[in-house]
């Protein structure tokens, strides 16, 4: 796009998420992955703090509910996030509708944005798109503006997601075929 901002799927597999200084960033999971390169659980989770760290003065991190990390407060924003168990950001009043397509309210800090429906299937993508809207907030704060809840709605109904994750091939009453790629337990 032709925006000032660019967003960053980070990997963590061979650490070069740490070359990273993020005004925002999300953390979904510190599951113990990659123990390959890392050797022990709780030195990944030491990488993801010090990727922490690296978020830049008057920014934010925003963590999935139940993901524990050391994280200092003291020059940017700490948010969690979650599909519907609390949080900053959460999802209220979700319903299943037509095609499998999820509805529900965007629970913001300071508001919410009502009637969001997700281009894409599955709940778990209701707590990813929570966390892309999280991300959008941040980054509006940090800019001095505020989110246009009619944008994020239309934005959210329009996604319909990347290749091989959650990827609909067929959805009838009779059968359904989605190609979804995941490759540890976890996922």
């Amino acid at each position: 796009g032709e925006g000032r901002r660019l967003v960053v799927e980070a990997d963590e597999y061979d650490r070069s998420f740490l070359r990273l200084y993020p005004d925002v960033a999300v953390i979904t999971a510190t599951d113990a992955d990659h123990l390959d390169i890392y050797g022990t659980p709780e030195a990944m989770v030491e990488a993801f703090e010090q990727f922490a760290s690296q978020i830049k003065r008057g920014g934010a991190l925003i963590l999935k509910q139940g993901v524990r990390l050391k994280f200092d407060t003291a020059e940017r924003e700490l948010y969690r996030y979650s599909c519907d168990e609390g949080g900053d950001f959460h999802a209220e009043n979700i319903t299943l509708g037509d095609g499998g397509h999820y509805n529900y309210d965007i629970v913001l800090p300071d508001g919410r944005i009502e009637g969001c429906t997700l281009g894409i299937l599955g709940k778990v993508h209701i707590e990813n798109s929570i966390a892309a809207v999280a991300m959008l907030w941040c980054a509006a704060r940090v800019e001095g503006k505020s989110l246009d809840y009619d944008r994020v709605k239309s934005a959210l109904r329009d996604f319909e997601g990347v290749k091989r994750r959650m990827e609909v091939y067929l959805n009838t009453a009779e059968q359904v075929y989605i190609d979804d790629y995941a490759h540890h337990p976890e996922e």
